[in-house]
């Protein structure tokens, strides 16, 4: 199972250095300031409306990692980790409930890292990857808490994963 994971975590890597777009696009160019150091990162920028969307944590990552590594295409890179960070964490949390794996849960690696995700190649789409990480992290919580969430526990996640 873990091979299997570790295969497709490498073929995602691969595809996004492959195909991850190494200039922004369309809804990264409004970033570009941001990453450059025009405009300064703020909590106001972070949490203003992006059509009806906040996006504050994919727009913190997005201009950290480009920042850092100085290339657009990274951004495609952390999308698949995010995306394989998302599948192990299911994986241990079924392994934990369960006791041990079973061949159907072959499914998890393959609907986080299936070859081709077009989401990985445009930066801006690290707002599903984080989104699609974080709600995994929480389910793997809840999952290998080994006892159903409690009234508080559930509020707090609710409340954490709304915008």
């Amino acid at each position: 199972m873990w091979l299997f994971w570790l295969l497709l975590t490498a073929l995602a890597l691969v595809w996004a250095l492959r195909f991850g777009l190494r200039l922004p696009v369309r809804d990264e160019m409004g970033l570009v300031p941001y990453v450059t150091g025009a405009e300064p990162v703020s909590w106001s920028w972070l949490w203003s409306l992006y059509g009806d969307h906040r996006l504050p944590l994919p727009r913190l990552l997005y201009v950290a990692v480009v920042r850092a590594t100085g290339r657009f295409e990274a951004v495609a890179v952390v999308s698949a980790l995010a995306a394989s960070a998302a599948a192990a964490a299911l994986l241990v949390a079924a392994r934990r409930a369960r006791g041990r794996l079973l061949l159907s849960d072959l499914f998890l690696p393959l609907a986080f890292l299936q070859w081709g995700q077009h989401a990985l190649a445009r930066g801006f789409n690290l707002q599903f990857a984080a989104s699609t990480a974080l709600a995994a992290g929480w389910l793997a919580v809840a999952l290998g808490a080994g006892r159903p969430l409690g009234a508080g526990s559930a509020a707090a996640s609710g409340g954490l994963s709304a915008r």
